[in-house]
């Protein structure tokens, strides 16, 4: 009997839809490139370490903490931030984020709850517009978990979620803020495949990427991944409702550089 050919062109062809999607927002991602971002990398893996927490325990959507760890990224970008307000600009990207990307947003109460009282209403109203105001109210970017969504299709249920473990462990990584975000995703999608030994291009075709394109940034990833550090990411995805993805062995990968 013939295989069936809708699922043999899925498999092996990108979807149009999908394409059309990856390519519109590709051409829109490069508005949104960082440049220079004042803050070292100690303070920024905690204050991404935090808002992988926030996210995870107070089960906001994951569109909300790539956003808001955008627009952190962005604001930092063109201001220059006190240690002791870095938590206030993740908590207000949060909140700004939660509002766009959940049915049923948290309250404004709950953030000033989350930060366990050590900003008022007031102090995250005005970051809120201080945000707005320098972003130019340009706050829903492309993302990284997006272009991550359209070119795993053909993924197994447990391989979308390693994937997404995966690119969470990047948020931590001041280094992949320069990244664009399609790139992140195909890079991403490219160590999964590795780690599954499977030698497939379909998810970087519908980005519009090779493998040889993908290939560096999917080194340095997958040198992370392999490292198996302790943080709030890790311990996310070792849950069973993310089917412990964070605990599957990682096996050696040799890229070949050529």
């Amino acid at each position: 009997m013939e295989d069936n050919p809708r699922k043999k062109r899925r498999i092996h062809e990108p979807d149009s839809a999908d394409e059309q999607f990856c390519r519109t927002m590709r051409q829109k991602e490069s508005a949104y490139g960082i440049r220079s971002v004042k803050i070292s990398q100690v303070h920024w893996k905690l204050l991404a370490d935090w808002m992988i927490e926030v996210q995870d325990d107070y089960e906001l959507e994951h569109n909300t903490l790539f956003l808001a760890a955008n627009i952190v990224v962005r604001y930092l970008e063109k201001v220059a931030v006190e240690q002791s307000k870095l938590q206030l600009v993740a908590a207000t990207a949060l909140f700004i984020a939660d509002k766009l990307e959940a049915v049923y947003p948290r309250q404004l109460d709950d953030y000033v709850y989350i930060c366990k009282d050590q900003y008022t209403r007031q102090d995250i109203k005005t970051m809120e517009l201080s945000i707005l105001l320098t972003l130019d109210y340009m706050i829903h970017a492309p993302l990284a978990n997006e272009f991550l969504a359209h070119c795993t299709r053909s993924f197994s249920s447990k391989d979308r979620l390693l994937a997404m473990y995966i690119l969470e462990l990047t948020l931590l990584d001041r280094r992949f803020m320069h990244v664009l975000p399609s790139l992140l995703a195909a890079s991403v999608a490219y160590v999964v495949d590795k780690i599954n030994d499977r030698n497939v291009d379909t998810e970087r075709k519908v980005l519009g990427y090779t493998q040889q394109r993908v290939r560096l940034c999917a080194y340095v990833i997958y040198s992370i991944v392999a490292e198996k550090r302790d943080n709030c990411c890790t311990k996310k995805y070792s849950k069973a409702r993310y089917l412990s993805v964070a605990e599957s062995p990682i096996p050696f990968i040799k890229f070949d550089m050529d």
